[in-house]
Order: structure tokens, then sequence, then C-alpha cells
């Protein structure tokens, strides 16, 4: 079942399956290799306590997360799903109960926007774009490509710089898991920005500089939106603790042996990961194939551990 979550009148999220799948089965290969580095990443994780605080972001209704696996490990004792869909990750939560008698982990939902950015950042560029009538966007060559992509750029640059962490998430927990929803948060950019870009851009000036257009917001995006979500992520983990951030990034159609690049190579996500974290231990850097849709689709994940530094004490 799906559910739609509307972020503001021109823009809705459709969360849970895209298509009719036993997940269980056909995503088993792409489960084992996520939760086996989410695993490992668990395991380099320090305590303070001998006990471990998980959160995870995007989980949903837990198709790729093995929420069972962490919730009955004696050393976890909180796991937090951040997600807008309470619903499906509700159902997640109620099934491991049923299906386990041993003790498991306390499993909360935060029902929020696991971007913790798109709500605001779409009403600030909708403020951006209303005052633009349509078809008055000039581009007509690389230099205006260049400016007009620009103000683009730094309004999400600067909705990320002042957007509020919610305090209830400020240094809780251990081990703080990205799953696999960096990519939904570009698509949704790029989603939103080509409806506005066709309408405001005169319709020869958009086809014409087309690959212009789309090879620096291909190129600019990812290296706002990445970092920032990064830095959030970390700030909701004690210092010295572990982040595991995952992502789809590259789609290959087999049918029609196209390519859709969602993020960039797997260097690309390195260097932007990297260059957030300078201090850090980047300890594992895992590349795997998804095949999401059997003999339609692959996606191309890779899953990274960072492990952060501690606050020194004098």
């Amino acid at each position: 079942m799906k559910t739609k979550i509307e972020l503001n009148p021109n823009i809705t999220l459709v969360v849970g399956p895209s298509h009719l799948i036993n997940t269980t089965e056909e995503w088993k290969e792409h489960r084992e290799k996520l939760n086996g580095a989410i695993q490992t990443a668990l395991d380099l994780t320090e305590s303070t306590d001998g006990y471990k605080k998980m959160i995870v972001f995007g989980a949903g209704r837990c198709d790729d997360f093995d929420l069972e696996k962490f919730a009955t490990q004696p050393e976890v004792t909180q796991i937090d799903i951040v997600d807008l869909d309470s619903q499906n990750a509700t159902e997640a939560i109620n099934q491991v109960r049923q299906r386990t008698t041993n003790k498991v982990a306390n499993m909360r939902i935060i029902e929020m926007d696991a971007s913790l950015i798109l709500t605001q950042l779409f009403q600030e560029l909708d403020q951006y774009f209303n005052n633009l009538q349509d078809g008055t966007l000039r581009i007509v060559g690389e230099e205006d490509v260049d400016y007009n992509l620009q103000q683009i750029f730094q309004i999400i640059a600067k909705s990320c710089s002042t957007a509020t962490h919610p305090p209830e998430l400020h240094e809780q927990y251990d081990l703080a898991v990205s799953d696999c929803i960096v990519s939904q948060f570009l698509v949704s950019i790029e989603s939103y920005l080509e409806t506005q870009l066709i309408r405001k851009i005169r319709r020869n000036q958009y086809i014409n500089n087309l690959q212009a257009i789309w090879s620096r917001i291909k190129y600019y995006i990812p290296r706002i939106i990445v970092p920032h979500h990064l830095n959030t992520i970390q700030k909701t983990i004690r210092p010295g603790g572990t982040l595991f951030f995952a992502t789809d990034h590259t789609e290959l159609k087999q049918q029609s042996r196209t390519t859709r690049i969602i993020l960039g190579p797997n260097d690309d996500l390195e260097t932007i990961t990297k260059s957030t974290f300078p201090e850090c231990n980047i300890t594992a850097i895992n590349h795997w194939v998804w095949n999401r849709i059997p003999n339609q689709a692959q996606e191309l994940v890779t899953g990274i551990t960072v492990v952060t530094k501690p606050k020194v004490k004098y």
C-alpha cells in the first residue's frame, strides 16, 4: 500500500512499495549486503555503558532495514525510526513484536520528514518561482544558465544552513543509519525544479540549453544536499559515535539499456563524505548492485561507515 504525503501544494511524496513484490525474496541480496554493513557499523560502535541506541532515517516499513535483526540484539536497547510514513513504520514494529517472544529493544517512531529540510526548502523555492511570470526566465547561453541556476543553488544552500535541528534528536544515539533515502531527496528536488523550469523558461530556450542546465543541477545539488544530510544525522549521535550512510546512486534500466545518474559515481560519493568529515575515520566502504525490480532495473548502492571524532577532554 502506498502512502501519499504532501510537503506543499506542489510536491507530494509517495512512499511505500512502488510495485507488488515479495521483498523478502526479491530484495534478499540487497538486504543481506545492507544489514551486514549496518551490523559492521554497530560492531565498530563503542558504547559508554555496554548498551547501544540506534536511530534510523527513512526505514519506512523496513523492507530493506532488518528491524528484527537489530531489535533482538541484547546490546541494542533503543531503535528510533525517523520517517513521515508512520503508518508503515508502525506496522513494521508491530510485526517484530508479534514474531518474537524474546526481549526486544524499545522501538519508537519519530514522525517527521527524514531529510529535516525538504518542507522548508520547497517553501523557499516556491517564493522564488512564484515571483517569476511563466516564460520570463531568460536562458540564451551558458552564462545565463550559470547565473539563473546559481540563484537557485544559493537558495538551497541558505535553506540548508539555516535549518533548525530538532533538539530531541541531539547527541542521543550511538549509531545513526541513513537508509537509502538521499536519492529520494535528490529526485524530489530535481522533479520540482524540472516542473518549475519548464514553466518559467521559454520552451525553445529550455530545450536548447537542456544539457547545460541538467549537468549543473546533477553536479551541484548533491554537493549541497548530501553534506547537509550527513551533518544533520551526525548531530544525532554522541561524540565518538558511528554513522552509517547508504544510498543508491545509479539506476541501470536493463530493457532499454539506459542509465540514470541519481547521485554520481562511487568516487563522487566517497569524495563528498570525506570532505564533510575530514577529521573522522571512514572505516568501511561497500558497493553492491540492487536488483530493485527483477529483470527491469538495477541500482548501484554504496554504504559508507564513519566513526566520528570524540570530544577532547581537558
